[in-house]
């Protein structure tokens, strides 16, 4: 995160995952996704994390509460 607070990581299992970067706790529940994750990009100002698979699914997502903050998307739409 640009805080450096948190750490995410995406990849083959089809989610997200989100710690506390000083403890390695989990933040949130494991954050699904249709297919393999390759992109993650976190908010500048707000606890946000915005993902995108390898079909060009995009997401964001309330690292706060693990709750997405919008349905999944197709790339561009």
């Amino acid at each position: 995160s640009p805080n450096g607070a948190r750490v995410a990581t995406g990849g083959d299992d089809d989610t997200v995952r989100a710690w506390d970067r000083a403890t390695g706790t989990p933040v949130t529940p494991p954050l699904a996704h249709p297919e393999a994750v390759v992109r993650l990009a976190f908010a500048p100002d707000l606890p946000w994390l915005a993902t995108a698979t390898s079909r060009g699914t995009v997401r964001a997502w309330d690292l706060t509460t693990g709750d997405p903050l919008t349905p999944a998307l197709p790339a561009g739409g």
